[in-house]
């Protein structure tokens, strides 16, 4: 078997089928996650007007502004077979974003959705 790099060559499709995802992609459906799971933590402890939930939400909406500007006009997180994905695209994980997107999975499996956008 031929290896590259780390060892995992034969494992190379796997990036082909989450959409040959650049690094800017990877970067941003990270920091989308993360800051997803910030604004709903912080939702959950404190009023709606809550001077809290101001920056998670600036926050959000310069990503969002920012991913729509690179990759369409369109944002859509969903959650498939337990893995998340945006606009059909494998989301990679680090370790910090996996520990989010535990908390995020659990909060879509209790609302009973697969999908938001």
């Amino acid at each position: 078997m031929a290896e590259s790099g780390g060892g995992f060559g034969s494992l190379d499709f796997l990036q082909e089928l989450s959409g040959g995802q650049d690094e800017r992609f990877i970067e941003l459906s990270r920091s989308l996650t993360n800051n997803l799971y910030v604004l709903l933590r912080s939702a959950a402890m404190h009023d709606l007007d809550n001077d809290a939930l101001i920056r998670p939400t600036e926050t959000m909406k310069s990503l969002v502004a920012e991913f729509m500007d690179t990759y369409g006009d369109q944002l859509y997180l969903s959650l498939i077979d337990g893995n998340f994905f945006i606009n059909g695209r494998l989301i990679r994980l680090d370790f910090s974003s996996y520990e989010n997107t535990r908390y995020l999975r659990r909060i879509f499996e209790f609302l009973e959705i697969n999908e938001f956008g």
